[in-house]
């Protein structure tokens, strides 16, 4: 669900009930990278440019802009 996420954020790992939950308005590409990178958060990893890393790392995509830090 949709229903927790932030106007135009993309993507959110919850903490406590260890869940993610992507946006149904991304294209394949988009939520191939947004599902990896919440996973990313979910293994540990705070930090946005890291989970962004290992994001494009496993999925070949990038979607944020060079220099770009706010979250999904």
């Amino acid at each position: 669900s949709t229903s927790r996420l932030t106007e135009g954020v993309l993507g959110a790992y919850h903490h406590t009930s260890h869940t993610i939950t992507i946006s149904n308005a991304l294209s394949s590409h988009e939520h191939v990278f947004v599902k990896a990178h919440e996973s990313a958060h979910a293994s540990g990893l705070i930090d946005e440019s890291l989970t962004d890393a290992r994001a494009s790392s496993n999925t070949g995509y990038n979607l944020r802009p060079l220099g770009k830090t706010s979250s999904f």
